[in-house]
């Protein structure tokens, strides 16, 4: 049975999305050592409290 492939998951900061070009550059390091990306979108809210809700429910 093959090993799974990892998995890298981004969490972006207040002021930048889930795209942005930091996170991109990442993304292209993280899929070019054979891992899937995933990133958080947070956009929808400033509160750190649903901010971090959405991330665990990620």
């Amino acid at each position: 049975m093959p090993a799974s492939q990892p998995l890298v998951v981004f969490s972006h900061g207040k002021e930048t999305g889930p795209n942005g070009r930091k996170i991109n550059t990442l993304r292209d390091i993280a899929h070019s050592a054979g891992a899937k990306t995933l990133s958080v979108d947070y956009t929808r809210t400033m509160n750190p409290t649903l901010r971090v809700q959405l991330l665990l429910e990620t």
